[in-house]
């Protein structure tokens, strides 16, 4: 019922206030899963990405835009405009918590982009992936629920591409027998099918599509084919191939001599110390072939768009929703998953000597390969160094782009800036308490100066404020970087300015009280479940103990033994 006012009265709004004098934009969201910020061409990769790279040669890329270290709080920041805490996703809603911050499910009385923008007189389609409901949630929460009046997908988090459980309706019947399925294929097979369909059915209704690959999250699921185009190529190592990005970063203009490359990974052994190096660069192989197979779905929909002559009028957006996982995929993991009646699909695990890729194979490619997808960074997903959160921009608009074709821009942003971007450019109300800013007068090329933008993950804590960013890992202490001569936080220089350190500190604290930030691990039920149930365990041990030395010392005081007979 809230929604639908919301709905209503943005559309009276938007009446009432009058179209803007240029025609409204089409609008396409293309949100990798899992990317790291140097894998495509256009940003200084080696995989092959040329309809990516077309977009960005004749659009603009951000290098400062960034998201949040997790997949769902990213996802509600961008419907949403708002950071995830203030919309109940401090964390993913699989591990959803009675703190209202890390709830896992959007309030009733936000409204989402989809249904803004729907309001505004927009048709509204999704396809990919939803992970902002609990899996297999259908109570109210869910896409069409949520502003799309199209669907087609998965709700979960993570999903096998071969054999994925899609979402019934608009056309995921029509897979069920299809031996050569691909959920990357599928995604971008149907969302070209809603822009087709549209252009048909709609006239010059505008369009907003929201397009969730789940690709490249884990599991390892590639085409054969496309696997053999990166054969021989990562052979060479990770380390080779971080120097490689640090390279072609410089190349496409993105970094400069100021950059240094990160570290390698603690964790992560030298390649010419690495068992199983074949094994290790299939995993490599099968990731890039993911990401291939990505580009190429993007193109079908950029090919519908073209065809129906709106390629023009079309707004379109890429990004990702975190950095790359160095999550690895253990076998004993998978037993324990088992035992605690956990979902695992049968052959999970990262097991050396099997190559990933097939449908018999559930595998991820760990903290050497995010190691280079995330280059020149330090950190991976779930982390709030540069590696966590900073995230490939690419935006391709021909009529409504004031830029030089394939230029950059190097101000920082957020993902909760695209919301009211959009509806600016929509011409459709902003609705209160945003806590995004409009990326417009950058469209534009004009300045803007951002203001603080924040992040709470799991214990980790970050706020940037113009050039200087401080950061601390969980139980760790605050690390101060100034982000114009260090972008990859090389230099901590807290000692240097303190009083520059103390400030932000302050900054991130009203911040965290007013967003609702809990304590990590105690944010989340379980914790507090776990915890409760170890101190009670505790407590019964004690008692027992107690009850068994005071028999024991009220037995020994009544028999005296043989010195007292």
């Amino acid at each position: 019922m809230a929604r639908g006012l919301i709905a209503a009265a943005s559309l009276l709004l938007a009446q009432a206030a009058g179209a803007a004098d240029a025609p409204r934009p089409n609008v396409v969201i293309f949100l990798a899963d899992d990317l790291g910020y140097s894998d495509i061409g256009s940003y200084g990769g080696e995989i092959q990405t040329p309809a990516l790279d077309a977009l960005a040669a004749a659009g603009l890329r951000f290098t400062q835009f960034y998201v949040t270290p997790r997949c769902s709080p990213t996802r509600a920041a961008l419907l949403t405009g708002r950071d995830p805490h203030r919309v109940g996703f401090g964390h993913l809603p699989d591990l959803a918590s009675s703190a209202p911050a890390y709830a896992g499910v959007l309030p009733a009385d936000v409204a989402t982009l989809a249904e803004l923008l729907r309001g505004a007189g927009y048709a509204t389609a999704m396809s990919g992936k939803w992970h902002l409901s609990r899996r297999g949630a259908d109570d109210g929460t869910g896409p069409v629920a949520r502003g799309f009046q199209r669907f087609f997908g998965v709700i979960q988090g993570a999903s096998d591409y071969w054999d994925p459980s899609l979402v019934e309706g608009d056309g995921a019947e029509a897979y069920a027998s299809d031996a050569s399925f691909h959920l990357t294929d599928a995604i971008g097979f149907e969302a070209a099918r809603f822009v087709r369909e549209h252009a048909t059915r709609a006239g010059d209704e505008p369009l907003f599509l929201y397009v969730a690959f789940t690709a490249p999250h884990w599991p390892l699921h590639a085409h054969r084919q496309d696997m053999a185009r990166y054969e021989r190529v990562y052979e060479r190592g990770w380390e080779i191939w971080r120097a490689y990005r640090m390279q072609g970063l410089e190349r496409v203009g993105i970094a400069d001599d100021t950059w240094g490359l990160s570290d390698r990974d603690p964790r992560v052994p030298s390649w010419y110390e690495v068992d199983d190096e074949a094994w290790q660069a299939a995993r490599m192989r099968a990731y890039a072939a993911m990401v291939d197979r990505m580009d190429r779905a993007v193109e079908e929909v950029v090919a519908a768009l073209r065809d129906t002559r709106r390629l023009d009028d079309t707004l379109i957006l890429f990004l990702s929703d975190n950095g790359a996982s160095d999550e690895e995929l253990s076998l004993r993991d998978a037993r324990l998953r088992r035992l605690l009646g956990l979902w695992t699909p049968e052959h999970y695990g990262n097991q050396p000597g099997v190559a990933p890729g097939p449908a018999d194979t559930f595998q991820s490619y760990g903290p050497g390969w995010s190691d280079v997808s995330n280059a020149p960074f330090l950190g991976n997903k779930a982390d709030l160094h540069e590696g966590g959160i900073a995230s490939p921009l690419v935006v391709h608009w021909p009529r409504g782009l004031a830029r030089e074709p394939g230029a950059l821009e190097r101000s920082p942003a957020q993902v909760v800036d695209v919301l009211p971007t959009l509806l600016e450019l929509a011409g459709a109300p902003m609705p209160p308490g945003l806590s995004g800013e409009s990326l417009a007068p950058l469209l534009r090329g004009e300045g803007r100066e951002r203001g603080p933008m924040f992040w709470e993950h799991e214990g980790n804590r970050a706020v940037r404020d113009g050039r200087w960013k401080l950061v601390a890992p969980w139980r760790g202490p605050w690390e101060l970087y100034d982000l114009r001569r260090d972008r990859t936080e090389k230099n901590d220089v807290s000692w240097v300015y303190p009083h520059e350190a103390k400030r932000l500190a302050a900054l991130w604290d009203a911040w965290a009280e007013e967003a609702g930030v809990v304590p990590w691990p105690w944010a989340l039920s379980v914790a507090r479940w776990a915890a409760g149930g170890v101190a009670g365990l505790l407590v019964l041990v004690s008692l027992l103990v107690a009850r068994a030395w005071r028999r024991r010392t009220l037995r020994n005081a009544a028999d005296p033994g043989p010195a007292g007979r």
